[in-house]
């Protein structure tokens, strides 16, 4: 009976039958394919909803009861061009709540849960390890005749994506000259008018 002692506690509570989990503080998720809707609830109170996008016809999200398993604030797609993935939350081996700049109100992704990333961010802060997510409701079906996306659009979407972070980049850049032209023109003048005995002239 003493010789017990001799061992780690992890194999004490191991021999005794105690469980070692994760703490989720009551927080779970359950997302809806046939709303298209993610719903974050602690306790019994809504903290989070929103619109999303699950997995199309050809490639559904899973339907099932999971756990979050890893949290990335930035992952890469290794089957699509290295997508970005922002603010991802793994819930069932590849499969990823994350944000994304298209979310259309219908199934639209590969597979994933495709969320708009302000609501993505909120659900990457909030969201534990462990934390149960619950995928269920039929499938619904797209509400536009659009065409189903190819490989590669989803990699020209990608490109266009990029080339306008860089205008806004370029933009901001050439407005940011601009103030500083305009402070260094108006000091010029104030130095004329000074000088000037009351005439004002600009350089």
């Amino acid at each position: 009976m003493f010789k017990i002692f001799k061992y780690p506690l992890c194999f004490v509570l191991i021999f005794v039958g105690v469980n070692v989990s994760y703490s989720t503080g009551g927080k779970r998720v359950y997302i809806d394919k046939s709303t298209q809707t993610l719903t974050a609830y602690e306790g019994d109170q809504v903290v989070l909803r929103s619109h999303i996008s699950t997995g199309r016809s050809k490639s559904p999200t899973p339907s099932g009861n999971y756990q979050v398993g890893v949290k990335e604030r930035m992952h890469r797609s290794r089957l699509y061009d290295n997508a970005p993935m922002p603010y991802s939350v793994q819930f069932n081996n590849n499969y990823f709540i994350h944000g994304f700049s298209s979310v259309p109100r219908y199934p639209a992704s590969h597979g994933c849960v495709r969320m708009p990333i302000g609501n993505a961010q909120k659900l990457f802060s909030w969201i534990n390890a462990g934390t149960p997510v619950t995928v269920g409701g039929g499938q619904s079906k797209p509400t536009t005749k659009g065409k189903i996306r190819k490989k590669s659009d989803f990699t020209k979407r990608n490109r266009a994506t990029v080339k306008k972070v860089r205008t806004d980049r370029t933009s901001r850049s050439a407005l940011q000259h601009d103030i500083e032209q305009s402070n260094s023109n108006g000091s010029r003048y104030q130095r004329n008018s000074e000088t000037s005995n009351g005439s004002e002239t600009l350089e």
